[in-house]
């Protein structure tokens, strides 16, 4: 079921089981890093270990991002951006049972909006993206054997509308039920078709979405 947990574990596998063990809670750790596609441009990413919650990682991260000379620019939830003159990294905070997986990421340029609001990028073909929603990260893995792709979009609804309308639809598409896992964080689902699987995370405001296949 570990592969099903959340982003990070469909990018690089299972990580939780790495967790950084250090008590210096400002302490990370690099292990790996990723080629990626992040809102539609080529970039790079890696991934990092706390064995704290989501809270506590995130300031230590941040204490480790200012030791660089960055500034955070923004936070909403499991995303915060930095800058440090023209060089701008998004990281990504995945919480576990074991710590925190966060995955940063450097991006390039301006982000510019479509007019509904939308991050560049593009919506999965075979899954529908969420009612009323905006797209706010598209990240696919270039690197590896397999490909995945995440979006995170921004919800109006409540996550056991948008979980029961996942539900109700999936089968639609070709999809079949082989998780549906609640807790404090949210709802996951997970379902698999030939040679490919997903796993839709619903948590309060917004959608983890992953797709991974061969």
């Amino acid at each position: 079921m570990a592969r099903y947990l959340f982003l990070i574990l469909v990018l690089t596998g299972n990580l939780f089981s790495k967790v950084y063990e250090d008590l210096d809670r400002g302490a990370l750790q690099n292990v790996t890093s990723l080629e990626l596609r992040i809102n539609g441009a080529v970039g790079s990413g890696k991934v990092f270990y706390s064995k704290f919650d989501l809270n506590t990682a995130k300031d230590a991260f941040r204490s480790f991002m200012r030791g660089k000379g960055f500034s955070e620019t923004g936070d909403c939830g499991n995303i915060a951006s930095y800058q440090n003159g023209e060089m701008k990294i998004k990281a990504i905070f995945s919480p576990g049972e074991k710590g925190t997986a966060i995955i940063a990421l450097e991006t390039k340029g301006e982000e510019k909006r479509t007019e509904d609001g939308d991050v560049p990028g593009a919506d999965l073909v075979d899954i529908p993206r969420p009612k009323n929603s905006k797209r706010e990260l598209c990240l696919e893995r270039l690197s590896g054997k397999e490909r995945s792709t995440t979006i995170i979009y921004e919800i109006k609804e409540s996550p056991s509308s948008c979980a029961n309308y996942y539900q109700n639809l999936m089968e639609n598409y070709g999809w079949s039920s082989i998780l549906s896992e609640k807790s404090k964080e949210g709802t996951l689902l997970a379902f698999e078709a030939t040679n490919k699987w997903c796993n839709i995370f619903i948590g309060n405001e917004r959608v983890i979405m992953s797709h991974y296949s061969r």
